[in-house]
């Protein structure tokens, strides 16, 4: 767990630190090495695996805020039984990838830790869900038409 800088002086070879690591915040050990997580190849794959995480709790709130084009996700409800299946099979599967060890093996995924679950796509999850929110707010209460044409919101939401 080190970096070294080589240099050649006078024939023969120097070495040093190329840098200093920081401390370990994160004391993980890997179930697939043995050995701890940080600083080792084996923290890709739990990086990969968290943005894959992150990924996914993004695609449902997207699912949720893109059943309506004009009503609030609050007065739409959870009503539609295939989406909610979906929304549940997906999570199992992620939790399947997660903890399942022949999962971990054939896709390389890795068993996080909760605040790595996912967690970091939160902010982004609900920045969505408020942008949504006010697009849809503008719909409804800005005029249709003007002058026959639909006006700049109604133009912007048919792409």
């Amino acid at each position: 767990m080190v970096a070294l800088n080589c240099v050649v002086e006078n024939g023969k070879a120097v070495y040093s630190s190329l840098f200093k690591w920081g401390p370990c915040n994160v004391f993980q050990i890997s179930p697939i090495t043995n050995k701890p997580v940080c600083y080792s190849t084996e923290a890709i794959k739990y990086g990969q695996s968290a943005y894959f995480f992150a990924v996914v709790i993004c695609q449902i709130i997207a699912a949720l805020i893109c059943k309506t084009r004009k009503l609030s996700l609050v007065y739409q409800g959870l009503n539609n039984f295939f989406m909610i299946f979906g929304i549940t099979t997906e999570i199992l599967l992620t939790l399947a990838c997660a903890f399942f060890y022949p999962f971990n093996i054939a896709f390389g995924t890795r068993d996080n830790i909760f605040m790595h679950f996912g967690m970091a796509s939160i902010p982004f999850a609900l920045l969505q869900i408020i942008i949504d929110e006010i697009k849809k707010l503008l719909i409804r209460s800005l005029p249709a038409k003007e002058n026959g044409k639909p006006n700049w919101w109604e133009r912007m939401t048919l792409w």
